[in-house]
């Protein structure tokens, strides 16, 4: 019987000292929850077109997008040869179409939630002379003006904006003029690679429902401590 008091005894000091591990990592395991970053961005696209799907031609119609107040052409590395630097170079659009009318393309109307997005898209200068044309991109309230010599590589352009509430928006492209800029002279920048994307929170768990994980978390601990003192009884 002494001996069996004293397994006793020795199995609950080292089950009280388990206990109150399983209790420290715990706290520790929620603290860092609750402490930790509250929401996590990701990215969710809208719409992407790389034109790809579009035929050659000069004052050329676009799937998915309007073309008004002028023509674009389009245009690509099997036609005038150009889009030479896109991640699709096949096929592109000269925004600065054959009539002698720049004209204005356009894509929606989306219905958008109130947060943060972007429309990225990648442009060049015409390739063609050593003129500057400008490219203004829009959408909502938001406009992004983009000047390049004929001459200019192609890369991305990114306009980022923030809707308050539930908003209808389209996005827009077209050549515009100014001191300097060359518009309507059938050469114009050109453009591929449009994207539209939002950036959404994800929520984590709230305090309340890591605190239940937390007393969940110290049960598992006491049911085992309960189990190796039976057991070594």
């Amino acid at each position: 019987m002494g001996i069996s008091n004293r397994l006793v005894r020795v199995s609950d000091k080292g089950g009280d000292m388990l206990h109150r591990r399983w209790a420290i990592r715990v706290a520790v395991f929620s603290l860092a929850l609750v402490v930790g970053p509250a929401r996590v961005a990701r990215a969710s696209t809208i719409f992407f077109d790389d034109f790809e799907s579009n035929a050659y031609g000069l004052n050329a119609s676009l799937n998915n997008w309007t073309v008004s107040s002028g023509t674009v052409d389009v245009v690509g590395s099997g036609f005038f040869g150009l889009c030479v630097g896109s991640p699709t170079p096949a096929h592109c659009v000269d925004t600065d179409g054959s009539s002698g009318q720049a004209g204005t393309i356009t894509r929606g109307p989306f219905s958008l939630a109130a947060g943060s997005y972007a429309l990225s898209f990648w442009a060049s200068g015409n390739q063609r002379d050593s003129l500057t044309n400008e490219l203004e991109a829009s959408v909502a309230s938001a406009v992004l003006d983009v000047p390049l010599v004929g001459s200019a590589p192609g890369q991305f352009y990114t306009l980022n904006f923030t809707l308050a509430s539930l908003t209808s928006v389209s996005v827009a492209f077209h050549e515009i003029g100014g001191a300097g800029i060359t518009v309507n002279d059938n050469v114009g920048i050109l453009l591929d690679n449009v994207t539209l994307s939002s950036s959404q929170a994800a929520p984590v768990p709230e305090p309340a429902s890591l605190v239940m994980l937390g007393t969940g978390l110290l049960g598992v601990a006491a049911r085992r401590r309960r189990r190796k003192a039976a057991t070594k009884v």
